[in-house]
């Protein structure tokens, strides 16, 4: 089936190419140790996963699956990468999260030394900028973003196009009441505190080489759909958290692949044509990822280790998803029943 384009996907490698910019994760998916002792930044986050600490969390259903096969043992959990402030991990993920050895994620936000790697891809070199590599179109979007979302062109005049919207969303977060501590941020965080081994399922050097080598015209695409305007971006946000709090796997794949009524605007008010150019990207960031994250489960469960996976939520729906090659590849993988299971 092929993948229809809609505002949640939009929506969703909004969030991703923010995720790209503020971690750099590198390697494959081989234990990373302890991250390096936390600074003053991350001892001053607030630790929304200790429901004590905080206001009620709203109540929701959480995405897990249960892997079945291999001798290891791991459990699958669907996130969002950005939650809003009230949010906690529920006492019933938590009980198994602690039973694991490890937790693997799409990158370990807290290895500051490959945050750090990752700026040589998300920049351009001394010289250039990219307003340089843009149609009059795109110029025009970004520079009407920039002012909708009370920037300025000096703030990301040096980022690459893929890498442009960590600013924009940035700047939308701190109007709303999400935060980018999300649900991998506090796994993240817990694996630390408790010394877990902590994975990553996947290599970005080669996500930021491949984005670097789409060609002028689909990166600029991307830099379109992934600043859309700031209304419509909080609509879409707070749509997707709504989903996602719902536990509803099939209302999330219908809202996913379902054909959008409305066309994609860009900054100057005009469609966004998709073009098979597009398919690229959506193929590099989706199905090409999900690949390599579920060969890497395997190596888990083929290995004897018993791993908390979290991914994005989308990269287990869907035909070309995690789940469908586990599947493919010969495991089982069931939706737990968190409720049950607290109540047994």
């Amino acid at each position: 089936m092929k993948r229809k384009r809609t505002r949640l996907l939009v929506m969703l490698c909004f969030l991703l190419c923010a995720v790209l910019a503020i971690s750099g994760c590198h390697g494959p998916s081989q234990p990373q140790g302890s991250p390096p002792p936390a600074d003053p930044v991350v001892e001053d986050l607030e630790t929304p996963y200790l429901p004590e600490d905080l206001p009620p969390s709203p109540a929701h259903t959480d995405f897990l699956w249960e892997v079945i096969g291999g001798q290891g043992r791991v459990y699958l959990m669907g996130t969002m990468h950005a939650v809003k402030r009230d949010y906690v991990l529920t006492p019933a993920i938590l009980d198994i999260f602690d039973e694991m050895d490890a937790v693997a994620l799409e990158a370990n936000l807290l290895d500051f030394a490959a945050l750090l790697d990752g700026f040589n891809y998300m920049y351009y070199p001394e010289g250039v900028t990219v307003l340089d590599n843009l149609s009059e179109r795109g110029q025009t979007h970004l520079v009407n973003m920039i002012e909708a979302y009370g920037l300025d062109m000096a703030q990301v005049m040096t980022l690459r196009p893929f890498s442009l919207s960590s600013s924009f969303i940035g700047a939308l977060l701190d109007k709303t009441d999400f935060t980018f501590i999300g649900v991998d941020m506090l796994l993240n965080m817990r694996a630390w505190e408790r010394d877990m081994s902590i994975y990553v399922l996947e290599n970005f050097r080669d996500i930021y080489s491949n984005m670097n080598n789409l060609t002028y015209e689909t990166k600029e695409r991307v830099m379109v759909l992934t600043i859309p305007p700031p209304e419509q971006a909080i609509e879409d946000l707070e749509n997707m958290y709504e989903m996602f709090l719902s536990g509803d796997l099939e209302r999330v794949y219908e809202f996913l692949f379902a054909e959008s009524a409305e066309p994609f605007l860009g900054g100057d008010g005009l469609p966004i044509e998709f073009t098979d150019a597009d398919e690229r990207y959506e193929y590099y960031m989706l199905e090409h990822r999900d690949r390599i994250m579920a060969n890497s489960i395997i190596s888990y469960l083929e290995s004897g280790k018993n791993v908390f996976v979290a991914a994005g939520l989308a990269h287990f729906v869907g035909e070309n998803s995690i789940i469908h090659f586990l599947e493919e590849a010969g495991y089982q993988v069931i939706r737990v029943d968190l409720e049950q299971r607290m109540a047994a």
